[in-house]
């Protein structure tokens, strides 16, 4: 049974279970108050916890879209840099080759591969 069609079913039996005109015959039955209560509990821990997966769901989405846009914050700025890295190229080569090969590896990891390359 599905869990909403399960939450339904659970719901009526626990309400009729509190009608007096009903009550008697669940308890023929075996479902005594004391037997639905671990049910009724189940049934509340269920409901608190059911819309906490979706809340987590909607909080990664937002706050995997606030990342993105940091990131692309970021490689604005690192583009910027590349330009500016250019005139290391003749005045500390060291400096320069390090940079680049720090670019090659960031730009492996995005899609920002070809137009990321410093002196292209």
């Amino acid at each position: 049974m599905r869990p909403l069609a399960f939450i339904g079913v659970v719901g009526v039996v626990l309400t009729s279970a509190a009608r007096a005109d009903v009550a008697p015959e669940l308890a023929r039955q075996g479902l005594t108050p004391k037997a639905l209560k671990p049910l009724a509990e189940a049934l509340d821990a269920f409901r608190t916890a059911q819309p906490a997966p979706r809340k987590l769901i909607d909080e990664r989405v937002l706050s995997g879209g606030a990342l993105e846009d940091l990131v692309d914050d970021l490689m604005v700025e690192v583009r910027a840099l590349d330009e500016d890295m250019k005139a290391f190229k003749l005045l500390d080569r060291p400096l320069y080759d390090g940079y680049v090969q720090m670019r090659k590896i960031i730009s492996s990891g995005g899609d920002g591969g070809a137009k990321g390359k410093p002196g292209a």
